[in-house]
Formats: C-alpha cells, sequence, structure tokens
C-alpha cells in the first residue's frame, strides 16, 4: 500500500506500475489496485487507458512532454508526475504545464524523492495530490 497525501489527509492505495512494454489488463483489477502507466505506454493505446476509468493513471517522467497528454486530459482523472531525485526540477515543470498551459482540472500526483520543503512549491505548481515514501515527510505533515 501507497501513502497518498491529498487535502490535508491521508489515505492509503494500491497501484501497479504497469511496465512499457506490458499489456494492459481488460478490466482494473479487483480489490481497488490502480494501474500506473508510462506515458509512452498510454500514448500507444490511450482509448484502452480511459476504458478502464479510475483504475489507472499515466505516470509522466522526468523530462517527457506532457503537452502529448493535451486530447487526452478531459478523460484521465489522474496524472502522476514524477520527481526521480529532489534535485530535479522538470516534475515543477511538467505540473505548471498541465495547470497552467493545458489547463488540466484533475489531480496531479507528486511521485518520487521529494522534500518537505518543496511540498508548498509543488502545490503552487498545481499538484494537489502527494505520494509520501519518506517517513520524516509524512511526520512532518501529521504535525501540521
Amino acid at each position: 500500500m501507497t501513502k497518498i497525501y491529498a487535502n490535508g489527509a491521508f489515505t492509503e492505495e494500491a497501484w501497479v506500475r504497469l511496465e512499457a512494454d506490458a499489456e494492459l489488463p481488460a478490466q482494473p483489477a479487483a480489490g481497488g489496485v490502480k494501474l500506473m502507466v508510462p506515458l509512452a505506454r498510454f500514448l500507444a493505446d490511450p482509448e484502452r487507458l480511459v476504458a478502464l476509468g479510475h483504475g489507472a493513471a499515466v505516470l509522466v517522467a522526468a523530462g517527457e512532454d506532457v503537452q502529448q497528454l493535451e486530447p487526452h486530459l478531459a478523460r484521465l482523472p489522474r496524472v502522476l508526475v514524477e520527481f526521480p531525485k529532489f534535485t530535479d526540477g522538470r516534475g515543477f515543470s511538467a505540473a505548471r504545464i498541465l495547470r497552467e498551459q493545458l489547463g488540466y482540472t484533475g489531480d496531479i500526483r507528486a511521485i518520487g524523492d521529494f522534500i518537505l520543503d518543496q511540498i508548498p512549491l509543488m502545490r503552487r505548481c498545481g499538484v494537489s495530490s502527494f505520494e509520501i515514501v519518506k517517513p520524516q515527510v509524512e511526520a512532518a505533515l501529521r504535525a501540521g
């Protein structure tokens, strides 16, 4: 299970990262497991992923062109933006492009290696939820 922080509260979700060459399932897995599908895999068959509904999200790696998602954004409830290192700022750019240039209104989730001090900046860029993997980040968020 993955800890998610959104709207001032913590929840837990089960996510499966689908590899770029893996076949999409015919339907979402039982038990609320959700799919993270890499951008390239999504773009190869967007209609099939969209048909999975809330059971799937597009994972945008650092440096990938989020503008390729523009024709599909109205049908995507969530886009995951990867922060591979806390020193890598490309995720901030991806989030801003999604919100400000493309007008995306769904959930933008930050995943990866980020630190507590970056969360307010991420929120200013349009990130609305966070995958929490560092215990110190969780503890600080819980403390307010």
